[in-house]
């Protein structure tokens, strides 16, 4: 069995799309709506989602994602992934963050993702991240 090798990442590249894009989200009007909906990031503990805490972990989807993108990722059911990453049906690489709504009762409460995905403009043959917060989906 061999080990497939994991290809230098030349970071320098991604800084610009990096932290253009996420300068691009709204990172406090998300906070309000987090905090407004009492969102956390852990479904059992309290883990509040804030504005740092967004960033850091849109920071770490980013660069989750670009490693993916440069290693030519193909999905394994082996592998153990922190969050749920896929090709959609354009065969753009995505990333979805679970997040939790902090209830006071025992019904369910909405569960948002932060939905990651690594774009290519094919015309200027530039890398972007496309980022949103979905506070409802639906799953088939």
């Amino acid at each position: 069995m061999t080990t497939r090798q994991k290809k230098t990442i030349d970071w320098n590249i991604w800084h610009n799309p990096v932290i253009n894009s996420i300068e691009a989200f709204d990172i406090e009007t998300a906070a309000k709506v987090a905090k407004d909906y009492r969102l956390n990031w852990n479904p059992t503990e309290y883990d509040p989602v804030g504005a740092q805490s967004l960033y850091s972990v849109l920071r770490e989807t980013c660069e989750d994602l670009i490693v993916k993108f440069d290693n030519d990722w193909k999905y394994s059911q082996e592998e153990k992934l922190e969050h749920n990453t896929y090709y959609d049906d354009s065969g753009v690489l995505t990333e979805e963050v679970n997040m939790y709504q902090q209830t006071d009762d025992e019904e369910d409460g909405i569960t948002p993702i932060l939905k990651v995905q690594l774009r290519k403009d094919i015309k200027n043959n530039e890398m972007w991240f496309s980022i949103e917060l979905v506070m409802g989906h639906q799953l088939f």
